[in-house]
């Protein structure tokens, strides 16, 4: 089936209009109320707070950079792209590789048996 003229469409009236905003209006207020009422409760949990300090991150960040360098340097023969998608995946295991241990041994302190 062909139309043979454009398919207008009527403006809604003043009344649906102004219920359009108030609905608008009134979603809004009560996502307000919402994510107000959601803060309060991470705030009286005591989840709103500064993450402990881990010492070991930066012993981890300062190693990521030659490891990075090395594979990159090693993996050079086979071209850029290759070499940096390597030494992304590499890395990443590296690090992984060392964070275990001691992921390990916090989860068992903060984790009882």
């Amino acid at each position: 089936m062909k139309l043979k003229a454009p398919f207008g469409v009527k403006t809604p009236r003043k009344t649906v209009s102004v219920l359009l905003i108030l609905i608008w209006i009134l979603s809004l207020i009560t996502f307000l109320i919402a994510f107000s009422t959601y803060v309060l409760q991470l705030y009286q949990a005591h989840m709103i707070q500064a993450a402990p300090t881990n010492p070991i991150t930066r012993v981890i960040i300062v190693s990521a950079v030659p490891t990075f360098a090395i594979i990159t340097y090693a993996t050079r023969k086979n071209g850029l792209k290759h070499a940096l998608g390597s030494t992304l995946a590499r890395t990443a295991a590296t690090l992984m590789i060392f964070e275990l241990p001691f992921d390990l041994s916090s989860w068992a302190e903060r984790i009882p048996a």
